[in-house]
């Protein structure tokens, strides 16, 4: 349940709290790694380790890069890149 006053996104998502490293915004519970260019875009992103240990890719405002790039569907699974 999302208490009354919890921020939200256009969705209806609650908003997570974030810490700002290097200029990017590496959401709450994620652990910064290195920063990077996307090989496919050439997009800046920061590496970063997932709650649970896997590897995500961000954009500077903090939004997963596998959501944001333009190339992402060639690094799906299954693609047959």
């Amino acid at each position: 349940m999302i208490p009354d006053d919890a921020q939200v996104d256009e969705f209806g998502n609650p908003i997570r709290p974030s810490t700002e490293v290097q200029g990017y915004q590496v959401p709450f519970g994620w652990t910064a790694k290195n920063v990077g260019s996307c090989r496919s875009c050439g997009a800046s992103i920061m590496w970063t380790l997932t709650p649970s240990k896997r590897p995500a890719p961000i954009d500077p405002d903090g939004r997963s890069h596998f959501a944001t790039c333009p190339q992402a569907d060639t690094w799906r699974k299954g693609t047959g890149r």
